[in-house]
C-alpha cells in the first residue's frame, strides 16, 4: 500500500485570533522613538534641542554617572520622558 504525503494548510478560526486595539475601538498610542544624542563620541546638538534639554543638563547627567567626557560614550539616547540611556566606548 502506498502512502501519499499531501501538503495541508491550517487556518485559525476567527474566534481564536488575538484581540487587537481596533477590535475594541481603541486608538493605539503613538510610539515615540528615542533620539540619538551621542554617537561614537560625537554630540548631535539638533537632537539635544529636539529632546528639550541643553548641554548643561547632559553634562550634569553624565557627571552623575562618572563620565567626564562625551568622547567616552559610544551611544547615548534620550526618550520622551527625558530618560537617558548610555553605552560607553570599550
Amino acid at each position: 500500500m502506498e502512502k501519499y504525503l499531501l501538503p495541508i494548510s491550517i487556518i485559525k478560526r476567527e474566534v481564536k485570533n488575538p484581540v487587537t486595539p481596533m477590535d475594541l475601538k481603541l486608538s493605539p498610542k503613538p510610539v515615540d522613538l528615542p533620539l540619538v544624542i551621542i554617537n561614537d563620541g560625537k554630540l548631535f546638538e539638533e537632537n539635544l534641542i529636539k529632546s528639550g534639554v541643553d548641554r548643561e543638563w547632559l553634562v550634569n547627567n553624565l557627571s552623575m554617572r562618572g563620565i567626564d567626557s562625551i568622547e567616552e560614550i559610544y551611544l547615548a539616547t534620550i526618550d520622551s520622558t527625558k530618560k537617558l540611556y548610555i553605552s560607553r566606548q570599550n
